[in-house]
């Protein structure tokens, strides 16, 4: 018997005694797969493109997408806040400005279709907010606001003292605000008690002085108020001469609760001091001097 190799691995086998052949094939293991199956594998391929590469890919896209989306958000409102903070330091807001809510929540909507109360009230009384003299002999000069004060056991305590000072040269500025709702129609008066008095110190009166409505829409800062500073005159609303035991009253206005009103008491044009001189200092926490009245109107 003779044996020998051949390339494909088959093994010949002949023996002599009776003459016949054997072929043995061994199976290679690293023989192609036959045609018609990576024909079947190259047709699954074709029908299913997707592979496992373009998954990940999809999932970068969108993770990309994401990340740019909230790069952008940040950086909007980084810079939105800088610029608030901004605004802040460089053009910070006047707190007199602010708006002050009103604790006479939904009363238009009840009242608005004209209704009216049987209730009938009493005038109100409201003390000066803010008084103070300007002097047009010195446009920029700012008075000081109670400069009279005394010692007490928690400290330095002003006297609250409203003084009327009218002079040629010295006017006196004057502010209310009208608060309570309903009680909307308003008038400026003064009122000079007896002679003798404690509520009033009374240097000298009796000269005719003007009032001039100045045009301001919320609290004035009595720490810069000077002439030059001073609200414009919108009209002049009326005259008082002051007198004792004497109450007077101007016109009437209309005053939406919550608004602030300013008056200035000057000496008519052109006059002298001594044909124009008030000056007289309330004491008491009364409607002593200039004071608000309000009327109800609902």
């Amino acid at each position: 018997m003779s044996v020998s190799f051949r390339h494909n691995a088959q093994i010949l086998c002949t023996t002599h005694t009776s003459a016949r052949v054997y072929i043995v094939t061994l199976a290679n293991p690293f023989d192609p797969l036959p045609q018609d199956k990576s024909e079947d594998l190259n047709d699954a391929e074709r029908r299913d493109p997707i592979v496992p590469g373009n998954k990940s890919k999809i999932l970068l896209y969108f993770g990309f997408v994401i990340i740019a989306v909230c790069t952008v958000l940040d950086s909007v409102l980084f810079l939105s806040l800088g610029y608030r903070y901004a605004r802040s330091v460089w053009l910070p807001a006047d707190p007199a400005k602010l708006e002050t809510p009103s604790t006479y929540i939904n009363f238009d909507l009840l009242y608005r279709n004209g209704t009216k109360t049987n209730h009938r009230f009493p005038p109100i009384h409201g003390l000066p907010r803010a008084l103070a003299q300007v002097s047009a002999a010195e446009p920029d000069k700012v008075y000081p606001q109670w400069p009279v004060s005394f010692m007490a056991a928690y400290g330095t305590v002003p006297y609250n003292d409203r003084r009327l000072l009218v002079e040629p040269e010295i006017s006196t500025f004057v502010q209310f605000r009208a608060l309570d709702y309903g009680m909307e129609n308003c008038s400026l008066a003064l009122r000079i008690p007896e002679y003798g008095s404690d509520a009033m110190e009374i240097a000298r009166i009796g000269s005719t002085i003007d009032v001039w409505s100045l045009a301001v829409h919320s609290k004035v800062d009595l720490q810069t108020l000077s002439h030059r500073t001073l609200p414009r005159r919108v009209a002049k609303v009326g005259s008082f001469t002051p007198r004792y035991d004497t109450t007077e009253q101007l016109q009437g206005f209309a005053c939406e609760s919550g608004t602030y009103h300013a008056f200035l008491l000057a000496c008519p044009q052109g006059a002298r001091k001594e044909d124009c001189w008030v000056d007289v200092t309330s004491t008491k926490e009364k409607p002593i001097g200039l004071y608000l009245v309000q009327h109800q109107t609902i």
